[in-house]
């Protein structure tokens, strides 16, 4: 047995090298699913961050002319005009928006995918912390154990 000292009690707690093997597991699966997050946080942000640098080209011109991407790898060559721009609103409904509209609908995303990714960063530093203190208990019980068989 390891003994722990909770964090917010003053009494030792006994716990078994078992839970900590089960803590350290549930932990790497957490960080793994932090890792996730975090990739598709970063992709979204960066994907809102290239819709509105394309909004603001295509408001730029009276024309653009483009290949848009239907999916499947199946592309249309379309001419876009600052009229082009549509956005969706809740429950998939599109309608015709302005650059401004636009914008402002991309920049709030921008914001929030911005502040997501900061949440998702702090507790992946808080789950690595809690996994490297969990690995050097399980090291410090693994060397207890090699010291009792002498």
């Amino acid at each position: 047995m390891v003994t722990h000292m909770a964090e917010k009690q003053k009494n030792p707690q006994k716990v078994s090298l078992h839970q900590i093997r089960e803590l350290h597991k549930m932990e790497r699966k957490k960080l793994h699913q932090l890792l996730q997050r975090q990739r598709l946080v970063n992709q979204l942000g960066l994907e809102n961050d290239n819709t509105l640098l394309s909004a603001k080209e295509i408001s730029k011109n009276k024309e653009t002319e483009s290949i848009i991407p239907l999916g499947g790898g199946i592309f249309v060559h379309a001419t876009l005009t600052p009229n082009s721009l549509r956005r969706t609103l809740p429950g998939n409904i599109v309608v015709p928006a302005t650059l401004d509209e636009v914008e402002k609908d991309l920049v709030e995303r921008i914001g929030i995918m911005s502040k997501e990714g900061e949440i998702v960063h702090k507790q992946i530093i808080e789950t690595r912390t809690t996994l490297q203190s969990l690995t050097t208990l399980l090291q410090m019980a693994k060397f207890e154990r090699g010291n009792m068989k002498k």
